[in-house]
Order: structure tokens, then C-alpha cells, then sequence
């Protein structure tokens, strides 16, 4: 038989079933066909422990796919990843030939993409550390991501830093925010405050926390309503700082509302003044400083 012959599509089924075939675990498609069907097989890695060896073990088709339009090789998921590599028996680094491939690997990408002490180098999957070892060994930050929490462990005992979670669209997610949290955090100064509870906080401290929730999606525009409402002098710059900062830094547009004309002057780049819903100024912080209208309702005219 040619190769043709011996292809047969995966995701056909039995005459009058109206049950679907599979779909590309990447792109969706139901365009599968078989890449190598190697019947039934217990799960990898799972050795049955001896007070277990007359127990029923659970075997599944090791049948690897292939979808036509992307092309990536896949096997069906007939278990969750937690089930299989929670607690995983295959250490990558105990291969000394491996380790040493993975080492050269490393050199290569070192000098090909200019990675130094200034990069930031992700493995996912990264085992006990088998290759992010030899960047750290060169100073390069790391981080590995890895399922098992057995493997992980002998990863970090190296000075590896790894999280024991499975890759996947949420834990980017999550990862994303999290890091997004703490660049602000620091942005914010309250790195010291970050274990204590919000509502403890001296006043002023509890506005910049509120800031920091808003921040951490990165808006475009930011609308501060009264954030000053409240505050004493010296609370009050320090807001007014950090809402300069915010616009510089992150290109976030800044909208304020805000009654202490003192502080909108010192700040705005372009200031509208409403007197009970009347627009009596729209311009630049100096034009509104002069504008007759202005000065009669927020500054007060002398008799």
C-alpha cells in the first residue's frame, strides 16, 4: 500500500453515528488525520507502586494526530495535565549528553540574540532547570514555569526561579497582572504597605491604593474624580506628583476633576472651569489664571 492508502482520516465515524471527530487542539479545525497509531497505553511516567501491581491500570489510545492546517501533531486529551504531570518522574538534567546539547543551545541563542544581564529569559516546561541554568550561570534573569512541583523543586535548590503552574491562556494572563501590580507598586511607592490592610492606611496612603487598582490595566484614559477630596497639604502634592508621573510614564491621558483650583493650575495642561454647570473658561492653565469670569467665582475679586 502507498502512503496515501495507509493514512485514513481520524475524524471519521461510523456509518449513521452523528457523533463529531476530534478538533485541532490549536486551531479548531476538524481536518485530522492519523500521524501514528500506536493502540493503548497506560499514561507516561506513571509507575505503579508495589502495593498496587495486581490493581486494574487505566490504558488510552496512543493515537497521535495530525491537522491538515496547521500541521501540529497531537494526541486527543483524554485526561487533565494535572493527572499526569502533578508529580512527574523525568528529571531532564540527569542526561549529561542532553544537559551539555542544551548548553551549546544556550551559547548559540546568547550570542545570535544579544541576551544579557539586561534580558529576561522564560522557558515553559523548564523541568529541574536543565537549561535555564546555564543563562543563570551567566547572570541572565530566568524564570521557569513547570507543572511538576517535584521536578520545580530541584530547579529552584539550584537558584533557579520557577512557578509551579500550567501554562496556559489564564496563568499568562494572571502572570501579566501580576507583574503589571508590582511595576506599579513601586511606581506608587508603597512597596512597604504591600502585606498591610488597606483600610489601616492613613488616608492619603488608601488614595494612591486606589490608584494603583486603576493602573494596573494600563488605561489609555484615566478619569480622577475629587482624588484629592480630603487631604491635608502635604498629601495633596504627593498625589499631584504621582499624577504628573502617570502621564509622562505610562502615556496615560489624565482626566481631573477637582475643586482646588490651586492644584488643577499647578498640574493641567488644558483646564475648563464650570460655575454650577456654566463653562466660564476653557484653555491653557495661564489664560484661565486671568479670565475675569474665573477669578469672580473661584478666586474671589477685591472690594
Amino acid at each position: 500500500m502507498d502512503a496515501d492508502t495507509r493514512v485514513t482520516p481520524a475524524n471519521s465515524v461510523a456509518a449513521g453515528s452523528d457523533q463529531p471527530g476530534p478538533r485541532c487542539r490549536f486551531c479548531g479545525s476538524t481536518h485530522l488525520k492519523t500521524f501514528v497509531d500506536l493502540g493503548m497505553s497506560p499514561l507516561c511516567e506513571s509507575f505503579v507502586p508495589a502495593e498496587k501491581v495486581n490493581a486494574m491500570e487505566a490504558f488510552y489510545p496512543l493515537h497521535a494526530l495530525v491537522c491538515q492546517e496547521c500541521l501540529l501533531v497531537q494526541l486527543e486529551a483524554y485526561v487533565s495535565a494535572s493527572e499526569i504531570f502533578s508529580e512527574y518522574a523525568y528529571f531532564s538534567s540527569f542526561a549529561d549528553s542532553w544537559v551539555a546539547h542544551v548548553g551549546r543551545y544556550a551559547e548559540h541563542m546568547i550570542a545570535d540574540f544579544g541576551i544579557d544581564q539586561n534580558s529576561f529569559v522564560v522557558e515553559v516546561a523548564s523541568n529541574d532547570g536543565y537549561l535555564l541554568q546555564h543563562f543563570v550561570n551567566r547572570g541572565i534573569p530566568v524564570l521557569g514555569v513547570e507543572p511538576a512541583a517535584n521536578v520545580a523543586k530541584v530547579a529552584v535548590e539550584k537558584g533557579i526561579p520557577s512557578e509551579v503552574v500550567f501554562f496556559g491562556r489564564a496563568s499568562a494572563e494572571a502572570r501579566q497582572f501580576h507583574d503589571a501590580a508590582e511595576d506599579v507598586i513601586a511606581f506608587l511607592e508603597i512597596e512597604s504597605h504591600r502585606e498591610a490592610i488597606v483600610g489601616r492606611l492613613p488616608y492619603g496612603l488608601q488614595k494612591r491604593v486606589e490608584l494603583a487598582r486603576a493602573l494596573v490595566s494600563r488605561p489609555r484614559l484615566l478619569l480622577l474624580d475629587e482624588p484629592m477630596a480630603g487631604m491635608n497639604q502635604d498629601e495633596k502634592r504627593e498625589i499631584a506628583r504621582f499624577i504628573i508621573d502617570i502621564n509622562r510614564d505610562f502615556g496615560t491621558t489624565v482626566i481631573l476633576i477637582e475643586h482646588d483650583i490651586g492644584v488643577v493650575m499647578g498640574i493641567s495642561d488644558h483646564v475648563v472651569v464650570l460655575d454650577y454647570g456654566r463653562k466660564i473658561g476653557d484653555g491653557a492653565p495661564q489664560d484661565i489664571r486671568n479670565n475675569p469670569d474665573v477669578i469672580a467665582a473661584y478666586l474671589g475679586t477685591r472690594h
